[in-house]
């Protein structure tokens, strides 16, 4: 004879399985096309069907050649199973993997578990995730497939190294410093004097005083080379943000205004910058995923123009006219 514990059990098992049944039953019934037009199909694309509510989906926010948009649209489909990056295109597959994955998120929320991203998805949200993880997915799979032999990839690399490949510039400045850091106002504003007549007596003078502060390290005022490369990158962008942009907007043997950053005023000139490039090992990844790109469009493009379309026009119409 069941306990009472026990009865109590199988009455909440029971009502949880006809809720989660009911909530399944209500996602299928919000998120499936409404009324007999939306499950018309509109067009065919090389045999694939579009219906009326996918169409509606297609162009929810395309406001000009809807049709020829969602036409490619349905061509990506076709291309993402080709390629292995949907096994399914079908519209109300879908809506039932929408379904599946709200009460899977809505049963984790239920349990206290950790939902990532939203907990419900609407039809029109989901369909743009997954046409846009399509894609992605695409051209990785296209990415995968392609053999590209390293006399080709180094060629392509050479052609577009100023395109495509270029690394951070290595650059050398001198640099004249007034440190007013622990000092008085008059003291920061005798210093800003100095700059400000440093400024005035350049380009042509700065030479000339950045030697003389050179050799007289006892100066309030401070002389010295500096490097920007990859390796200090980081650092130097964090540390001494108004410098290093500075530095990269100048040309060389051009010469700052003065810059005020970290208790310090500055002048800085540009004595030499060398570009640098990308090295083809690393830059070879980056070759993969451009051609996988340019594979991908131009099999799209292909596509296009090769298209079988057959198109409902009297349905088109009437959805026109809505």
């Amino acid at each position: 004879m069941f306990s009472k514990l026990k009865i109590r059990r199988v009455i909440l098992i029971l009502a949880a399985a006809i809720f989660i049944t009911a909530l399944l039953i209500l996602v299928l019934l919000l998120n499936r096309p409404t009324g007999n037009i939306d499950n018309k199909v509109l067009f065919e694309v090389n045999g694939e069907p579009v219906t009326v509510g996918e169409y509606k989906t297609m162009t929810l926010y395309q406001e000009h050649d809807l049709l020829q948009y969602s036409i490619e649209l349905k061509l990506k489909q076709i291309l993402a199973k080709e390629h292995g990056a949907m096994a399914d295109i079908r519209y109300e597959h879908l809506l039932e993997e929408l379904a599946q994955k709200n009460i899977e998120n809505a049963n984790k929320k239920k349990k206290g578990e950790i939902v990532f991203g939203k907990n419900q998805f609407s039809v029109n949200e989901y369909y743009q995730i997954r046409m846009s993880e399509m894609e992605t997915q695409t051209k990785e799979k296209i990415g995968k497939e392609l053999t590209i032999l390293d006399k080709e990839a180094r060629a392509y690399y050479e052609a577009n190294l100023d395109s495509l490949f270029k690394g951070t510039p290595e650059i050398k400045l001198r640099k004249i410093s007034a440190s007013y850091a622990d000092k008085s106002e008059n003291d920061r504003a005798a210093l800003l004097s100095v700059m400000q007549d440093i400024e005035n007596k350049s380009p042509d003078g700065f030479d000339d005083l950045y030697e003389k502060y050179k050799y007289t390290p006892r100066s309030s005022l401070k002389a010295e080379e500096q490097f920007f490369n990859t390796k200090t990158l980081k650092f130097d962008s964090m540390n001494g943000p108004y410098l290093f942009k500075a530095a990269n907007q100048l040309n060389q043997d051009e010469i700052s205004e003065i810059i005020e950053e970290n208790g310090s005023f500055a002048i800085i000139k540009i004595i030499e910058i060398k570009q640098t490039y990308l090295p083809f090992a690393t830059a070879k990844d980056e070759i993969i995923r451009k051609q996988s790109e340019e594979k991908y469009k131009a099999t799209l493009e292909a596509m296009v123009a090769k298209a079988k379309v057959d198109v409902d026009e009297s349905l088109l119409q009437r959805i026109k006219a809505q």
